[in-house]
This record gives structure tokens, C-alpha cells and sequence, in this order.
């Protein structure tokens, strides 16, 4: 059998080089949205985008075609189209579709964690308007679910997971048949459809994929593929764990107290590929505060690496995000670093690590994550992480003193 997946594994790259330097440009390299903003940029981006081809009265002068395919796409039917308005941020909410009596609710969640029953919050602000929540649209990048903490006391049946790689794709393609008249608002759309290609890893022709497709459709390769698969998932395991080891040490070896609270395990990676979710990382505590907290950082993952600042009382987080007794260290924190941050109940001040590299344990499907399997590349990554933590708590401090 060894020697079979090494002669399947072999067919798989004589297809791959066949195809070598036509996948990895999707286009020429020009593209409005990743010269305007980080291409992960869920509100100021993604959000903003979205939430404008969706609205009727949108600049894109279609009118509901882009909203009607949408919710078919994502299999709405009583949500009537009429007057309907788009927000963005409201109450917090990515983007609200509504009518006089009716919402849908998107929660987009490109690499950001979940917050303490977020959704269940932002469902009850919407009914407590006398609005009717048709459904709640939990779009990420490859249609992961809420975790339950998010979800709180809500019905499942009201969320409906969707994704960038496959919905919002398909969708973007429909619109983009929809405004073959329009060629200023098609070629916006052909660049956007490109840069959700980069971010779920879709760099290759569909021209690749039907000859691994025919290659498979055999029942012992089909076989072996699964097998593949398997240890593919076995290898991601490895790869984060190791991940989390070294960086562990190198905190260490940097002089911080690493605390057992939210600290990532093998068996954590593991429910993290098997679908779980639930925060884990590293966590070292800071400085000793007012009634027996301690304010800590936290360095986690939820897709992609995040880091931020967390209070706790008798080594368990304290909700803070919300309590406005420690909105002063959120203020701290954005001055410091001259950048707005974002809050969650557990979590002071968070934000994504902005290192270059685009890590994705998630969908671990582009060249940066890969590159974690090689441990030169790994402690270089480790490195640069590390490099930035230090600044930001160097930042922190300096301006923690000066309002002590």
C-alpha cells in the first residue's frame, strides 16, 4: 500500500508541474481591494463590499438582482424583498439586511474568534426593535460553525453557516453573469472573485482539479486518497502542536510566566481539526491589578494567529470586554499603539497579528502554513511573531506607566 500511495502521490505532482506557474496568478497582479486595504480585513473590507452589493439602493445601480441571488444562494425564501435597507455596524452586526418587519443577521468572521454569546446578543438587540430575525448568517472562509458559547441560548436552526470559498464565490460569479452589460461594476466584481480565490487558497484552474478528479475515479486511488486524507489531518496536528511547543519555549526562555489557563494541548489541536472550537493558546500574565487581577496576554488562534489582552481573577478570565470599569485599559491599549482594536467579553483589546505571512490553521491550504512544516521556517515565523508581541507590550507598558 506504500508503495501504491507513493505512485499516486507522484501522479498527483506530474499533474501539479504540468500546471506550475499558471495557478499561482490568478491575475496580473493588479487588484483595488488588496492595494486599499489587507486583504482579511473583515470590516473596513469584506463587510463594507458585501454589505453594498447587497443593498438595492446600492451604487451598483442593480437593484435587488444581487440581493435575490444572494438569498437564494444561501436558501432564504421568506424574507420579502421590499423597502429593504443595508447597515453595517449596527450594534455591532457586520451587516443587517431588513424591511419594515423582517432581518437577516451576518456575522462575518474571516479570521477573527467568536465572542461570548455574540449571536444570541445581536439576535435579541434585532427582536428588541420588533423586527423578525428570518435567519443569521455566519459566513467565514470555509463555512465553519459558531462555537456555542456564541451561539448562547439560541435555536441552531436560526444559523446558517456559509462560506467565502463556495457561497460567497458561486454568488459573486452569479452577479458577475447578472452585469454583463456593466462592465465597470463587472470588473470591480472579477477582482474581488480573485482575492476570495487568495484567501481560500483557490489558485488553481478548475482545468487542475477535474485531472485530480479523473485520477480519483478509481475505486483503489479513491481509496488511497482517503487514506491520504487522514494522514493530512494527522499532519496538520503535528505541524500546529509544534507550533505552540516552540513558541511556548521561546516565551520562556524570554523570561514571561506562562499560565495553564485557555493553554492549547494536543488534545485541543486535535478538536480543532475535528470541527470543535473553544479559545486556546498561550497566556503569560503582565501586571498585578486592583482587587486580585491580574491583567495577562494572550496569544491564540482562531483561523488565523490573534493576540490580545485578558483579565484575570484567581487564574480564570474575567468578562471584561464589556464592563466599563476596564474601558480604561482598552484606552490604554489603542493609545499605546496609535490603532483601534476590537473587544469581546473575555478579551480587553484584541486584534490579528499583522505579520505578512498569512498563516491559516484553519483551511491550511496556502504557502505560508505549509511552510510551518520545516522547522528553520517555523522559528523564523515563531521569530517574527515573538518581535511583534514584544512591541505591542512595550508600547503597552510604557504608556501603562505613564497613567499609573
Amino acid at each position: 500500500m506504500t508503495n501504491e500511495i507513493k505512485l499516486l502521490l507522484e501522479k498527483v505532482r506530474q499533474i501539479s508541474a504540468k500546471y506550475d506557474g499558471v495557478f499561482y496568478q490568478p491575475s496580473d497582479g493588479f487588484n483595488v481591494f488588496t492595494i486599499l486595504r489587507q486583504e482579511n480585513d473583515e470590516v473596513n473590507l469584506h463587510s463594507r463590499f458585501l454589505a453594498e452589493l447587497l443593498d438595492p439602493d446600492g451604487t451598483h445601480h442593480q437593484g435587488y438582482s444581487f440581493l435575490d441571488l444572494f438569498l437564494k444562494r444561501v436558501g432564504i425564501s421568506r424574507f420579502e424583498p421590499r423597502n429593504v435597507y443595508v447597515e453595517q455596524e449596527h450594534d455591532g452586526i457586520d451587516v443587517l439586511v431588513a424591511n419594515d418587519t423582517q432581518a437577516i443577521i451576518i456575522e462575518n468572521k474571516i479570521h477573527a474568534p467568536d465572542q461570548y454569546r455574540q449571536l444570541e446578543r445581536y439576535y435579541h438587540t434585532i427582536a428588541s426593535e420588533g423586527l423578525e430575525v428570518i435567519a443569521i448568517i455566519y459566513l467565514t472562509l470555509y463555512s465553519d460553525d459558531p462555537n456555542a458559547q456564541s451561539i448562547g441560548d439560541l435555536d441552531k436552526a436560526i444559523i446558517t453557516p456559509i462560506s467565502y470559498k463556495h457561497d460567497i464565490h458561486t454568488w459573486i460569479e452569479q452577479c458577475i453573469q447578472n452585469v454583463a452589460q456593466s462592465r465597470a461594476v463587472r470588473e470591480v466584481l472579477i477582482q474581488y472573485l480573485q482575492l476570495i480565490e487568495q484567501l481560500t487558497g483557490q489558485f488553481f484552474e478548475k482545468r487542475y482539479i477535474m485531472d485530480i478528479k479523473t485520477l480519483l475515479e478509481n475505486e483503489r486511488n479513491l481509496a488511497l486518497a482517503a487514506s491520504i486524507s487522514e494522514a493530512f489531518t494527522e499532519a496538520k496536528i503535528e505541524v500546529q502542536f509544534n507550533f505552540w511547543q516552540e513558541l511556548e519555549a521561546r516565551l520562556l526562555s524570554e523570561g514571561y510566566v506562562v499560565t495553564e489557563h485557555w493553554k492549547y494541548s494536543r488534545s485541543r489541536v486535535e478538536r480543532y481539526y475535528q470541527g470543535g472550537s473553544g479559545d486556546y493558546g498561550i497566556m503569560f500574565e503582565l501586571h498585578s491589578l486592583k482587587r486580585k487581577n491580574t491583567l495577562s496576554f494572550f496569544v491564540g488562534v482562531a483561523a488565523a494567529i490573534y493576540y490580545g489582552f485578558v483579565v484575570l481573577q484567581n487564574g480564570k478570565a474575567e468578562r471584561t470586554g464589556y464592563e466599563p470599569r476596564f474601558d480604561y485599559l482598552a484606552k490604554i491599549v489603542e493609545t499605546a499603539t496609535g490603532e483601534e482594536w476590537d473587544k469581546s467579553n473575555w478579551m480587553v483589546a484584541f486584534r490579528l497579528s499583522t505579520l505578512k505571512a498569512d498563516v491559516d490553521f484553519r483551511g491550511f491550504g496556502n504557502a505560508d502554513t505549509f511552510a510551518l512544516v520545516t522547522p528553520s521556517e517555523r522559528t523564523k515565523y515563531i521569530n517574527s511573531l515573538i518581535g511583534e508581541v514584544k512591541g505591542v507590550i512595550s508600547q503597552f507598558n510604557q504608556a501603562y506607566e505613564k497613567a499609573a
